[in-house]
C-alpha cells in the first residue's frame, strides 16, 4: 500500500471510520465519521500546510454540512498535525467541559463514594493528589 493511502487509512480509523477510496478532489478522504476529513501527506521538510488544502477541506465540509478537519503529515510521521475551524474547536471543548461537569455531578466517587470515577476526579488526582485525598476523606 502506498504511503499516502496508509496515512489516510490510519487517520480514518483513528476517527472510527474508513477510507473513502479514490474520490480525488470530489469529497473527503474518510467515510463514516462525523466530520469532513481531508488527509494530506507532504514531502516538504517544513511540513507546511498549503492554503489550497484548507480550501479543499472547507469546501468538503460545506458540501456535507459537517465541520472540516485537515490532517497533514510528513513521510514516516507518526504525529500528524490537524487544522480545523477555531470556533468549531472551541465549541467542542465547551461541550466536553459541560458533559464532564455533568458526569462529575452525577457519578463522582468523591461526592457519593460510588465505585465509578469521573474524568475530572481522575485528572485532579493526577494534578494534585493531596487535594483529591482531602475530597475523598
Amino acid at each position: 500500500m502506498s504511503a499516502w493511502k496508509e496515512l489516510e487509512l490510519r487517520v480514518c480509523r483513528a476517527w472510527g471510520g474508513g477510507r473513502a477510496g479514490p474520490v480525488g478532489r470530489d469529497g473527503p478522504d474518510c467515510i463514516g465519521v462525523p466530520v469532513a476529513i481531508q488527509v494530506k501527506r507532504t514531502s516538504r521538510t517544513t511540513g507546511g500546510i498549503q492554503g489550497k488544502w484548507i480550501v479543499q477541506a472547507r469546501r468538503d465540509g460545506r458540501r456535507l454540512g459537517q465541520p472540516w478537519v485537515l490532517v497533514a503529515a510528513k513521510h514516516n510521521d507518526r504525529a500528524p498535525v490537524a487544522v480545523t475551524d477555531h470556533n468549531w474547536l472551541v465549541s467542542m471543548y465547551v461541550a466536553n467541559t459541560e458533559a464532564t461537569t455533568l458526569l462529575h455531578n452525577q457519578t463522582c466517587y468523591c461526592a457519593a463514594l460510588a465505585p465509578e470515577r469521573c474524568l475530572r476526579c481522575d485528572l485532579l488526582a493526577i494534578l494534585d493528589p493531596e487535594v483529591a485525598s482531602e475530597k475523598i476523606a
